[in-house]
């Protein structure tokens, strides 16, 4: 594969827990093409940064740590919960869910009772007010009465106590709002695979919830103090911190069951969840790594174009636009950075600009499953439209299927190497 000594290539995988096996399959693919590489004295695919929502970092923490290696890294993934207790092998199983999460999951609901019992006790009370009133000649409906945006804001609340109840009766943790990795018996296991200070640094985000700022997250090499300063900000407004057993469960909590959840940050208590939410995967700290190239592997098809049939189709684009639009944003945003780029290599040396425009780079981004990429890949985006869809997350919980996922992942990986070969 060709490569140019200044290019630095990261790799951001886009996903969601029903998606690891594949992910693990593809990166498999991209580490058995390096050790050839290796083995022959050529260049190879190596990546000095990755980023991906938590539920991607098992795959990419492993593949990052030995990029070119000569043995497969899917056992890894594959027997991860061998050593577990039985129960907390059942990935969909409740009692093996944290107790922090059960504990967020009961508070919210027993809240959620309340508020429901009170808005309605306020609605009862308000209505026998009324039909006093209207009993009375006092009550207008198209008056501008006080009594008349009383009417009005107390059936609003109703309503909204109404729908934040419903919301819990879709499912306990450990079903349908379960990420799998929220296993108690899981911490030390995962406490040891992100505890690397050394090699390729990876990324992660998390959503603070009081105002929905992102956090990076990273484990690996920790930036320099120039890095630092771009991934934070002159006015350090956004949080940058190592990654922990601790703190990598709340960055994937998924409200309204399991989040937000509370942590400790330099001894005062944030409330976290979901960092997908913001970006899946985050691209901008990778640019702060100094990345001239990302190599965008997404799981979330971009460019489903076929009408959706029924409600589990139309479940399956929402997911698809909830996690691509944050994503396109960012693309958005590195696609104008390019363009003013672009504008400044005009510009005479000699004329007064700036640093900060002057000093701009192109980042090239890679993206097999976009349309308008010039890396785009038909074979991958049929991939994407016709093998996953919203019952994959789902599936991922037989043990048969996670061995058969990751052999397809190793098929696909093989042959997004070919298609990218005239792009890196």
């Amino acid at each position: 594969m060709p490569n140019v000594e200044n290019k630095k290539i990261v790799l951001a995988v886009q996903g969601s827990f029903g998606h690891i096996f594949y992910a693990t399959g593809i990166l498999d693919a991209f580490r058995a093409y390096n050790s050839e590489q290796k083995a022959k004295g050529e260049k190879s695919l190596n990546a000095i940064a990755g980023s991906g929502c938590v539920e991607m970092l098992m795959p990419l923490a492993l593949y990052l740590a030995a990029q070119d290696a000569e043995t497969s890294m899917c056992d890894n993934v594959l027997d991860c919960d061998k050593n577990l207790p039985l129960l907390a092998q059942q990935d969909l199983a409740p009692p093996a869910v944290r107790l922090d999460a059960w504990q967020n999951y009961f508070s919210g609901l027993f809240k959620a009772q309340a508020t429901w019992a009170k808005a309605g006790l306020n609605l009862a009370t308000h209505t026998a007010k009324r039909h006093r009133m209207m009993g009375a000649g006092r009550f207008n409906f198209n008056s501008a009465d006080p009594t008349h945006d009383e009417d009005v804001a107390t059936r609003a609340k109703m309503t909204a106590a109404s729908q934040n109840l419903f919301m819990y009766s879709s499912g306990l943790p450990g079903q349908t709002a379960f990420n799998p990795f929220s296993v108690a018996a899981k911490l030390p296991g995962l406490a040891q695979l992100y505890a690397a200070k050394t090699g390729p640094t990876l990324f992660t985000n998390a959503t603070r919830a009081d105002d929905f700022s992102e956090i990076y997250l990273y484990s690996g090499a920790a930036p320099d103090a120039a890095q630092k300063l771009a991934l934070t900000g002159k006015a350090n407004r956004r949080q940058l911190l190592r990654l922990t057993a601790d703190n990598f469960f709340p960055s994937g909590a998924r409200p309204p069951y399991l989040a937000p959840m509370p942590v400790e940050v330099d001894g005062k208590t944030q409330h976290w969840m979901e960092g997908a939410m913001r970006c899946n995967p985050p691209l901008a700290p990778l640019i702060d790594m100094g990345a001239t190239h990302i190599v965008l592997i997404r799981f979330f098809s971009k460019d489903n174009r076929a009408p959706a049939h029924n409600n589990a189709e139309m479940n399956e684009r929402f997911l698809d636009a909830m996690f691509s639009i944050p994503l396109q944003k960012e693309i958005e945003s590195i696609e104008f950075n390019n363009q003013l780029a672009q504008s400044m290599a005009q510009v005479p040396a000699k004329t007064p600009i700036a640093a900060k425009l002057r000093d701009r780079r192109q980042v090239t981004i890679i993206d097999p499953a976009d349309h308008d990429n010039p890396a785009f890949s038909p074979a991958y985006n049929q991939f994407l439209n016709t093998e996953l869809n919203a019952l994959s997350h789902y599936s991922m919980g037989d043990r048969q299927l996670q061995k058969q996922m990751t052999e397809r992942g190793i098929e696909i990986g093989e042959s997004l190497i070919k298609h990218l070969q005239a792009f890196l």
